[in-house]
This record gives structure tokens, C-alpha cells and sequence, in this order.
């Protein structure tokens, strides 16, 4: 009860931007001149194991889904181990796709 309770609560704050949003917030750091925006779009945990991929989420994960649902380590240990089962339904060999946006800046000197 208190895993489904933890796992009702919790969520992951992905803040999803486009690039020229990512390039408008820099711009507006005055200290800051934006060097660099990249986006696209990457493969990870191909051909891992389904542990392994489960270990990267985790890894990615865990503190966000902690933080927010207020859960127990016990909770937490529960999240996990039902993690790698997910993994192996959700994407299998195959992985997960997902883009990103990357930022350099350099501070003004």
C-alpha cells in the first residue's frame, strides 16, 4: 500500500525545451555568452541488458521519483526491483530513443 501510494505520487520534472527557448533563457544571463545549441535526437541502452538498462534509469531517475513521492528507501527498493521488469516490456533489446538539447556558454570576460 505504501509503494502504490509513493508511486501515485511520484513524477519525474522533465523540463522539455526547444532550442531556441534554450537559446533565449541563455541570452537573457548577461554574464553568460551562449557558445553553442545542439540538439537531436540518441539511442541509449542498445543491445544492454535489461538490468543494464534498468541500472541507467535508476541512475537518471531515482532522486526525482524519491524527492517527489517522499518515499521510503523500503518504498524505493520496491520501485527498483519492479524497475527491470518494466524495462524489459517497455523497450526490450531495442532501447529507448529520446532527443535532448545541449547548451555551452563561456562567461563574459
Amino acid at each position: 500500500a505504501a509503494a502504490a501510494a509513493a508511486a501515485a505520487a511520484a513524477f519525474v520534472p522533465y523540463y522539455l525545451r526547444t532550442p531556441a527557448e534554450v537559446r533565449a533563457a541563455a541570452a537573457e544571463v548577461e554574464e553568460l555568452e551562449v557558445v553553442q545549441v545542439a540538439s537531436g535526437c540518441i539511442q541509449l541502452a542498445e543491445h544492454q541488458s535489461t538490468e543494464a538498462m534498468a541500472t541507467l534509469a535508476w541512475a537518471i531517475h531515482s532522486n526525482s521519483i524519491q524527492s517527489t513521492a517522499g518515499a521510503s528507501d523500503e518504498a524505493m527498493a520496491s520501485v527498483r526491483a519492479h524497475l527491470c521488469d518494466v524495462c524489459a516490456e517497455r523497450f526490450g533489446a531495442e532501447g529507448v530513443r529520446t532527443n535532448f538539447v545541449a547548451l555551452a556558454v563561456r562567461r563574459r570576460t
